[in-house]
């Protein structure tokens, strides 16, 4: 990482000063994704020179945060916050609770969703920056109480070079019983 040098600059190349400190519990916009998620940018692309952002999510009880997925341009790291969520990886299925860091690589199928009965937050890490944007706008997609629209959806997520696997969603809310959404069909049986 390159440093600024000379009188009062501490800080990373391509961050400002206002860039720093601490994030309040109200910061950024929070965007509602069907009524079971919402997500927060607390540090935006555009703060970090692109570098990285963080995405605060809260997942309501038995409910999915995300189909499975895979992203071709970032890496993200789920950094627990609160409750218990469950983890899809590859094959792979686990739960981390509160300060435990999951690994999601680029080109690695994942998703995650609450584990628990009580509200969960995870803050995830995108690497590089950007993702974040994609996530912004499929969340107006996603209206609470009714079907989202998964075409434009898809549309956003193959945007953001993510390839999203929505049977697959409706298998893992099944498989790991979870609540459907509201205003969702229901999985086949």
């Amino acid at each position: 990482m390159c440093w600024r040098r000379g009188p009062g600059a501490a800080h990373p190349v391509g961050m400002d000063a206002q860039d720093y400190g601490p994030v309040g519990p109200d910061a950024g916009q929070a965007h509602n994704i069907g009524g079971f998620v919402t997500n927060r940018t607390l540090l935006h692309g555009d703060a970090t020179g692109g570098r990285f952002s963080v995405v605060e999510t809260r997942i309501e009880p038995r409910q999915s945060a995300n189909p499975p997925h895979r992203n071709s341009r970032e890496d993200l790291f789920l950094v627990v916050v609160e409750g218990r969520v469950g983890v899809q990886l590859g094959d792979e299925v686990f739960q981390a609770g509160p300060g435990e860091l999951v690994r999601m690589p680029r080109g690695q199928w994942h998703c995650f969703w609450n584990a628990g009965e009580e509200p969960a937050r995870a803050q995830v890490i995108i690497s590089p920056a950007g993702y974040e944007t994609s996530l912004e706008q499929m969340a107006q997609h996603i209206p609470e109480g009714a079907p989202p629209d998964i075409e434009a959806v898809t549309a956003i997520a193959q945007g953001a070079g993510v390839e999203l696997d929505v049977p697959g969603w409706m298998q893992l809310v099944q498989r790991q019983g979870l609540d459907q959404p509201p205003g969702w069909p229901a999985p086949p049986a």
